[in-house]
């Protein structure tokens, strides 16, 4: 059948045809199938009319020829369909098609790979892949098309690469010993080819080996006959070698020699689960011919298990034999073995008596390859210590493959396909957890059971280890067992069991360490930091960047910290457990504190930067928390307010952690400090989930301090965040404590803000005079700060917006746009001219909305203020105009927009995305919606 592809595939290898997706093209003319067979037998060039017309009527057409010829194109591309490849140019036609389109073109790549597989001595990859290769065919050569005279030479020379290709295949089948199965096939092969001497020499050989000399020899008495009588000549020089060699009991004709069967993989596992898409790839190379495959990853990451799992799957491949060797590379307490001794235990393995074994090992690397040479083995070498261990363990022969697990990657080995593991997704770990634990045990307390693998990290080792010590303690729970896990302090010692324990594993890499990535290691595990940049390991470290990057790298080397991004590195949560152990058993507690306090400055400094550039106008927010002059290294250096986006998005994951981590080292004026610098950056962002727990630390920070002017700026930062979640009552209690605290120091401009800010929630709750009375006393209390002038008339506009009275609303926000204006407030005009945009929208003035919200959305460009949750809104807010005009297509480009922005910020999930993006969701999400 023709080669199946994804699209139209065709078939010359047999009766011509055309097949999409799997089923057969019924072209019933023959006429048209002698055309599309030109084609083909000519693809990718142009064949002209007049070839095509001779081809078609011979040397005396009809007049209407050239008619009947287009007429038959015509109906032959309709039969082949959409994507017919048939093209007219340069007074003929052309048929292309995909690669692997044609089974003629696959049969001679396949072919071609095999013969080259055969020349290097690769036997088994040679048979396998002329096999497959002549699967591909159906019959002779264009079917019932090849005596035509335009197909003849071709038909002739593809059936000629076919013989070839089968002799090819016999020649490798033999060299693997196969003589007795391929005798029948021989003979009926010989039989509908009796003058093709190779494969009669072929048939005497397999005769031979199989133990039956007198037919082989009447086999060659039959052809000499045969080739005498028919056509006049005498057996070759073939036929006549095979003949002298049989009749003398040639050594060179005996069947190769069969290699020791070993069988030395360690048994299954029972319990394997996951990691399916590496299972399938490693499955898959090790079956096509990818003969070098490492397996990496940290301790108790699931290597081995993975290695010899697959190797179970695929032993079949590799009938000479498996062998398997523990290099100990990562054994506590084991010296990893020496090449030497590795080499003398692989070829006692394949039969070399102890005796026999060379001392030195660069002969008993020589003698391995010789004896693996023309085999086909599968090796797995488990647990290697580096590149160098395992060089010398590489076999000769290229029907052999090798898998390797390693705590490093060995990227030096070359042609190694790299196999780096990651902890299991958690439904994987869960299943683990329910095949060790037991269903019972598990659908007792599945809550309990997802938070042991959790804690666990979904790392395999400490799952296998938590669910053996519940196997033995029948009167613990799952309950139990999570309990015991849930202090940190103590998680280690619980995930131990008999020999099994996890810190064991880890403790082999970290005394493999330079002093200063051992120190790196131990410093790094006591920040509570998800993942840590350059800059912040030069902080904890003292280290300058450069050095402290190469030391990260190290410490990714050896498997015990990981690359997450770009200049970016995590710890595995159970590795980090034991990096603090470290820290505590050889890091005095002076120096420990030392350098979490270094990073908490250099978060200080970097948010301090980042305030400034978002909110200049508010200084005096630089100055909660200790003085710059403490700052450590002055933190990252931040430009514009892109680069303040840049690192935020980059730090989200961590600054609440780091907050926290300031207040539980009792830190609290770091934590006042960070609360307020980190408040606007973020906000602006619209990183509301982590303001919030930031907004609530400092708040308590600031209260233990009992500082007043820390105590107005945390509880007001603190209100008006509750209020972007929804809790409209804690936050107006939160902010008229601000306004009393203000208003006892006599700030007049804070207490101006947070009548601003009550305003806003009590618009929000549609309580629009008190809002608006708020508003009025706000601006009343402003003497002279314009920048708090213009946002409380538009958060005035925005009231009167709810209130549905839009041309008031219209007005606060023109004179909000003025004040930006004149003070050169970018940001600011581009939220109020997004709002005036709203009011005149819900107006039924949709023209003048998408005027202000271009004039919003070039202003947000212009400030810097891209991919932030201001810019979503008024990319959203200008496809609701445009909708309103009828301009669906461009409001759906302009929904898009917004719904990638919302996206990346994390303030809608991908399935919300993905209603937005076809189209099936217009509403507004509520992320705007509740600002508006």
């Amino acid at each position: 059948m023709a080669v199946e592809g994804e699209h139209l595939t065709f078939g010359i290898l047999g009766d011509v045809t055309a097949t999409r997706d799997g089923r057969t093209v019924t072209i019933r003319s023959v006429r048209k199938r002698l055309i599309l067979a030109i084609l083909l037998c000519h693809a990718g060039t142009t064949v002209s009319c007049d070839r095509l017309i001779d081809a078609l009527w011979g040397a005396e057409p009809p007049p209407t020829a050239q008619d009947n010829l287009r007429v038959y194109l015509y109906k032959l591309r309709k039969d082949l369909g959409p994507g017919h490849g048939i093209e007219y140019e340069n007074g003929g036609y052309r048929l292309r098609y995909e690669p692997g389109g044609l089974d003629a073109d696959v049969f001679c790549d396949l072919a071609r790979k095999g013969e080259r597989a055969a020349a290097r001595g690769d036997t088994v990859t040679a048979a396998r892949l002329l096999r497959r290769a002549l699967d591909l065919w159906r019959g002779n050569a264009y079917g019932d098309l090849a005596d035509h005279p335009a197909l003849r030479d071709d038909a002739h020379r593809l059936d000629e690469h076919r013989l070839a290709a089968l002799e090819a295949r016999i020649e490798a089948d033999l060299a693997l010993g196969a003589h007795t199965e391929l005798v029948p096939e021989l003979v009926r092969l010989v039989a509908e080819l009796p003058f093709r001497e190779g494969l009669r020499a072929r048939l005497m050989l397999a005769l031979y080996r199989d133990g039956r000399q007198a037919e082989a020899l009447e086999t060659y008495h039959e052809g000499r006959r045969i080739l005498a009588e028919e056509l006049g000549i005498a057996p070759g020089q073939v036929l006549r070698d095979m003949y002298e060699a049989i009749l003398r009991g040639d050594p060179s004709l005996e069947p190769p020699s069969p290699p020791p069967r070993v069988r030395e993989l360690p048994p299954d596992i029972a319990h394997f689960t996951g990691r399916c898409v590496e299972v399938a790839r490693l499955t898959a190379d090790l079956v096509e011919g990818r003969r070098l495959a490492v397996i990496s990853g940290p301790a108790g990451i699931g290597k081995s298990a993975l290695a010899v799992h697959v190797a179970h799957r695929v032993a079949d491949r590799y009938p000479d034999g498996q062998l398997y060797l523990d290099l100990h590379g990562a054994t506590p307490g084991v010296e990893p073995l020496r090449p030497a001794e590795a080499l003398g235990r692989l070829l006692r393995s394949l039969g070399v008596a102890g005796a026999a074994v060379p001392a030195d090992a660069d002969e008993a690397a020589a003698r391995f390859r010789s004896l693996t040479a023309g085999h086909s083995y599968l090796i797995v070498l488990d647990n290697a210590l580096d590149a160098a261990q395992i060089r010398p363990l590489l076999p000769g022969g290229p029907a052999c493959a090798v898998v390797v697990t390693s705590r490093k990657m060995l990227g030096s080995l070359d042609g190694a396909a790299q196999y780096p593991l990651d902890v299991l997704a958690p439904d994987e770990a869960d299943e683990m957890f329910r095949r060790l634990a037991g269903d019972a045990r598990v659908d007792a307390d599945p809550s309990a059971a997802r938070e042991v693998v959790s804690r666990c990290g979904y790392l395999p080792l400490a799952i296998c280890i938590a669910a053996a010590r519940l196997a033995v303690r029948p009167t613990w729970t799952v309950a139990t067992l999570a309990d015991r896990l849930a202090k940190e302090e103590h998680r280690l010692s619980e995930l131990q069991n008999d020999d099994r324990t996890l810190r064991a594993g880890f403790a082999v890499s970290y005394h493999d360490l330079a002093p200063a990535a051992a120190r790196a290691f131990r410093i790094l595990g006591l920040l509570d930091c998800r993942d840590v940049g350059i800059q912040v390991a030069s902080a904890a470290t003292g280290l300058p960047p450069g050095t402290a990057e190469r030391v990260l790298d190290d410490l990714v080397d050896a498997q015990l910290l990981r690359a997450c991004a770009r200049g970016r590195y995590r710890f595995h949560d159970l590795i980090r457990l034991f990096a603090r152990e470290r820290a505590a058993a050889e890091e005095p507690a002076q120096a420990r504190a030392h350098a979490v306090r270094r990073v908490l400055h250099h978060y200080l400094a970097t948010a301090r930067a980042a305030s400034e550039l978002i909110i200049p106008m508010a200084p005096w927010r630089a100055t909660l928390g200790p003085p710059a002059s403490d700052a450590g290294d002055g933190g990252v250096r931040l430009a514009d307010r892109e680069a303040v986006y840049a690192w935020i998005d980059e730090e989200s994951g961590n600054l609440s952690a780091v907050v926290r981590q300031a207040v539980d080292s009792g830190a609290d004026d770091l934590a006042v400090g960070l609360a307020a610098a980190l408040f606007f950056p973020l906000y602006d962002r619209g990183r509301w989930r982590e303001l919030l727990s930031i907004s609530e630390l400092g708040a308590e920070a600031a209260d233990r301090l009992g500082d007043p002017f820390g105590q107005a700026i945390a509880h007001g930062d603190l209100g008006y965040t509750l209020a972007d979640h929804g809790e409209h009552r804690r936050a107006v209690a939160h902010l008229q404590r601000s306004l009393a605290e203000y208003r006892a120091l006599g700030n007049r401009r804070g207490e101006s803000a947070q009548l601003d800010r009550l305003g806003v929630v009590y618009s929000r709750m549609g309580r629009f005079t008190e809002a608006i009375a708020h508003f009025r006393a706000s601006l009343a209390a402003e003497s002279g700060n314009r920048y708090g002038e213009a946002i409380t008339l538009t958060n005035l506009g925005l009231t009167y917006q709810r209130a549905g009275m839009f041309d008031l609303a219209v007005e606060a926000h023109l004179s909000s746009i003025a004040i930006s204006e004149d003070i050169g407030d970018l940001v600011g005009m581009a939220v109020a001219a997004g709002n005036a945009a709203e009011a005149h929208r819900r107006a039924g003035r949709p023209d003048k909305a998408v005027d202000y919200y271009r004039r919003a959305l070039e202003a947000d460009r212009r400030a810097g203020n891209r991919d932030t949750h201001t810019e979503a809104v008024h990319w959203w807010g200008l496809g609701g105009a445009l909708a309103d005009l009828g301009e669906e297509a461009a409001a759906l480009e302009c929904r898009r927009q917004a719904a990638a922005i919302l996206h990346r910020l994390g303030l809608i999930g991908g399935e919300e995305r993905a209603r937005i993006d076809s189209g099936r969701m217009t509403e507004t999400p509520q992320v705007i919606a509740r600002n508006q």
